[in-house]
């Protein structure tokens, strides 16, 4: 760099700081010709200006620092206003219609530029889509696991339904996650579909992106049945292993392609950085300042990002609810568990009326603390065990992605054990203990539908949570370049303001320029 280039660059540096600075930019208004500028303060400059340049400054003019400095603060705002965007033209910039030496470089910085913007934007959809089939994989594991335990020949067939119902849950939420996982309004796993990302300047330099659908039907899952005892070729297990071969090889693919577009985006900014530093010496370029009431690159991931929080949110007090009755189901089960022990020493026919009487009083007691769980257990003002209530949650972006929880009243009552007597019981009666075991049964596959749904909440959390970042980093990446090209802007028509013979800055300020 030249000496007189240095020189110029250190004043437009100083101004380029002061209108990014929001302490500052406020008293740049005639930037965006809303009226004068207002006088900065010596603290203000102090702080963007460096120690030595400013000793240097003080030693010229014979005056302390903060009075060197203060002046500067004050010749700033008059010399801004001289290189507003209205009056650029009479600085000789060039007329926007006459071809300049920087064109090449701008046209291609430009096209350089674009391919950052989509390369970050493949990098983020590249991390949604293996965050997404880590999530994928998890539940493929769960189903592997349940698949195992029912192949054990001392399962009964409840055991199966249980664990077929259990599989069910995780394949429900696998196909969840294929329908709804979106990015930017591409939905990512609803079929097979090839993503082209360019990264280069020109169109032919693109990097492709291979998506494809893994729903249950897709991994050949969709017809896995735990409670049969004999299973056609090819068997559930060898299934669930090739499915989770080709998750894992995609997941690895994903992980592949953002290797390649970090590397693309380093290479692309310091391709940028060298073109930009030889269009600057060639010459500057008009700028017309940004309407500061237009909506940036960067809007559109904002309200993608605000639905799918809010749906977080939502999933999260699902989790919450679910474990509330969960917790308090457990007691039940307690209380079940207690009431068939009781009712087993009660129907032995050695037993007293007064026996009889005190564990027939010890039956009431239990049944009085179920009818009172289920009354009293409240969640966020829910009565989440007094009635039958399906309770909708929002879990994605749009209203129809919700996942609904089948909430289950569990009184005395519902559950069928609320009229045994102990102390009358007829040899030629009905079982006493029947009842209780088919409500504590109830009871089990209740908590484990909730648990399942529990389950599914947390993989969608951590799934939108993995879509939220992958969003926020595209939309970073967007807020980034637009306050580098606004600073470009800033900079380089300052510099093209000092360059122009007459229309300089003067007193302090012109000494700074020669420093």
């Amino acid at each position: 760099m030249s000496e007189s280039t240095d020189r110029v660059q250190r004043v437009g540096k100083l101004i380029a700081d002061l209108a990014e600075d929001p302490a500052t930019a406020g008293k740049f208004a005639s930037w965006i010709n809303s009226g004068p500028n207002v006088e900065l303060t010596w603290p203000e400059v102090w702080t963007h200006v460096a120690t030595e340049d400013l000793i240097a400054l003080s030693k010229r003019a014979d005056v302390g620092l903060q009075e060197v400095t203060a002046q500067v603060a004050h010749e700033v705002p008059p010399f801004v206003e001289s290189i507003a965007p209205a009056c650029i033209k009479a600085f000789g910039v060039p007329d926007a219609d006459v071809p300049s030496a920087a064109d090449p470089y701008t046209a291609q910085i430009d096209a350089l530029t674009l391919a950052i913007r989509s390369a970050a934007d493949g990098l983020s959809l590249a991390q949604t889509v293996e965050g997404a089939l880590t999530e994928v994989v998890e539940n493929l594991q769960s189903v592997h696991r349940l698949t195992v335990q029912s192949l054990n020949g001392t399962n009964s067939s409840t055991g199966l339904a249980s664990l077929q119902a259990e599989a069910s849950q995780c394949l429900f939420e696998i196909n969840r996650i294929a329908a709804q996982t979106d990015f930017n309004g591409l939905q990512v796993f609803s079929q097979e579909l090839d993503q082209v990302v360019r990264v280069g300047a020109d169109e032919g330099e693109t990097l492709t992106i291979h998506l494809q659908k893994v729903d249950s039907e897709a991994l050949g899952l969709d017809s896995i049945d735990l409670t049969l005892k004999d299973h056609p070729d090819p068997g559930p297990l060898q299934l669930i292993s090739t499915a989770l071969d080709r998750v894992v090889s995609f997941r690895g693919e994903m992980g592949a392609a953002q290797n390649q577009l970090d590397s693309i985006i380093v290479n692309l900014d310091n391709t940028i950085t060298n073109l930009s530093a030889a269009r600057a010496r060639l010459q500057a370029k008009a700028f017309e300042a940004a309407d500061p009431g237009a909506p940036s690159a960067a809007d559109q991931y904002t309200a993608q990002i605000d639905a799918l929080t809010l749906a977080s949110g939502n999933a999260a007090n699902g989790v919450a609810l679910t474990q509330a009755a969960e917790d308090a189901l457990k007691q039940v089960v307690e209380h079940l568990q207690r009431m068939y022990t009781v009712t087993a020493q009660g129907v032995n026919g050695t037993n007293s009326r007064t026996i009889l009487s005190l564990l027939q009083a010890d039956v009431a007691q239990c049944r009085a603390e179920i009818d009172t769980i289920s009354a009293q257990t409240d969640f966020n003002g829910i009565r989440i065990l007094a009635e039958e209530s399906p309770q909708v949650i929002r879990v994605g972006a749009d209203e129809s992605e919700i996942l609904t929880i089948h909430l289950q009243k569990t009184d005395t009552v519902t559950l069928g054990v609320d009229t045994a007597d102990l102390t009358r019981q007829d040899p030629a009666g009905p079982d006493l203990l029947a009842p209780i075991t088919t409500a504590i049964d109830s009871v089990h596959n209740y908590r484990g539908a909730l648990s399942a749904a529990r389950d599914r909440l947390s993989g969608i959390i951590a799934n939108l949570d993995n879509t939220i970042a992958g969003l926020s980093e595209a939309r970073a990446s967007e807020s980034k370049t637009a306050n580098l090209t606004k600073r470009e802007i800033l900079q380089q028509t300052a510099t093209e303001a000092l360059r122009t013979p007459g229309e300089g800055p003067q007193g302090i300020l012109a000494l700074l320029n020669t420093l």
